[in-house]
């Protein structure tokens, strides 16, 4: 028996190392418009350090982490012993655990739930974003017009629970993100419409050296008649080589009968297949034209799907149509991955784990080598363990 408890520990400690060195991403507003209650906002955490998030665009907060709360998703990250003041999960992880803001653009389901929420954050927290996005909310919403000045600059009085800070585009190195620790990025420039400037941005722990690329809204660039796509495939093809990349996270608005005309700076299934061909073109030519090795990577690359606008007509479910539609064109045989509101991923090289009410769901691309610590389920229904270290345990001890 001793002996089986000291396998057990060891087995334990080696299945908890799939998960150490993961980033962690919150999904609290996954959708492209409509649902005013769900909308583009993905909370961005290292492994490394799990009391500061960096909110990935505010298209909303507290509604977003209330749903993320009632699912009992929250609970993991929360810590009793600081809450001293009483508050709700949800209003402690706002006040307290989202540390920094990275603005992709100024667009109402990007920024609306940063603006609401304002009157009950705490102070001193970075909007970082290009200076055209800092600019158009400067002047037109932290303005006493639209909505009082919680920022750091504009018309007075000054509120300051926020500072602006630019960030420069297309740098060849990582900058710091202001009060989270382990984190850094760079900005890169996209066209969202006529190249209205939007931005993605490419995170990094500096601890793990695992990375997850978040683009904000973006058309393609032979629609855009811009090469701001291809430039960042460039300079992440690489991490894709190295196995760093644990997620893209892309924008499909659309499914495929929306006319390029008519795209109005967005992506649909063929244009993201477009542009993921370009991205693996970049992995080839690093590897010297290895087709095999290229293409080995591409399958096991995390794609999460963002901002998919709802259909607004009976019996239609659009994120059916527009994951089923990425699946037909796959021949990268890239792992597509729909988040879902309130449910937490935990994201690895070649493996997402979703957190769905204290449930394990399991995804490892589309390998057969699936085992027991690694379960091939992707949904909303799991009735599996409380917590992934019991489901862990649980295994391994039955193992055993």
């Amino acid at each position: 028996m001793v002996r089986n408890l000291v396998f057990s520990s060891i087995l334990i400690l080696i299945l908890i190392s799939y998960v150490v060195g993961s980033i962690h991403v919150i999904p609290i507003g996954t959708k492209g418009g409509l649902e005013e209650y769900n909308l583009s906002s993905y909370l961005v955490a290292s492994e490394g350090n799990l009391e500061e998030f960096v909110a990935c665009d505010a298209g909303n907060l507290l509604s977003g982490l209330q749903k993320t709360e009632y699912k009992n998703n929250l609970r993991d990250y929360i810590d009793d012993e600081g809450n001293t003041e009483g508050y709700t999960d949800s209003i402690y992880f706002l006040k307290k655990k989202i540390v920094s803001f990275l603005i992709s653009h100024p667009h109402l389901d990007h920024i609306s739930g940063l603006v609401i929420d304002s009157t009950d954050d705490d102070p001193l927290k970075p909007i970082i974003g290009r200076e055209s996005t800092l600019k158009a909310i400067k002047e037109h919403v932290f303005n006493w017009d639209i909505w009082p000045n919680f920022a750091s600059d504009g018309n007075l009085p000054i509120l300051g629970t926020y500072r602006y800070i630019v960030s420069d585009l297309n740098k060849d190195s990582f900058t710091d993100i202001e009060n989270a620790n382990d984190l850094e990025f760079i900005s890169y420039n996209l066209c969202h419409g006529a190249c209205y400037p939007s931005t993605g941005f490419l995170i990094k722990s500096k601890s793990t050296k695992e990375m997850i690329l978040y683009l904000g809204d973006t058309g393609p660039d032979i629609v855009e008649n811009s090469t701001s796509l291809s430039t960042i495939w460039e300079s992440i093809a690489s991490y894709i080589v190295n196995e760093q990349l644990v997620g893209i996270f892309i924008e499909c608005s659309y499914d495929s009968s929306q006319p390029d005309d008519q795209l109005f700076g967005h992506l649909n299934p063929v244009w993201i297949t477009i542009e993921l061909q370009s991205l693996y073109d970049q992995v080839s030519l690093l590897l010297s034209d290895d087709t095999n090795r290229a293409l080995s990577l591409m399958s096991q690359l995390n794609v999460i799907i963002t901002h998919i606008k709802p259909s607004i007509y009976k019996g239609i479910n659009q994120n059916d149509v527009v994951i089923d539609e990425l699946e037909q064109l796959n021949e990268l045989n890239v792992n597509y991955i729909l988040p879902t509101q309130g449910n937490p991923l935990i994201l690895e090289w070649n493996k997402v784990t979703e957190i769905n009410n204290n449930n394990i769901n399991y995804n490892n691309n589309k390998d057969n080598n699936v085992d027991y610590y690694n379960l091939k389920i992707f949904n909303d229904d799991s009735n599996n363990s409380p917590s992934f270290l019991l489901s862990f345990s649980f295994f391994t001890i039955l193992f055993i």
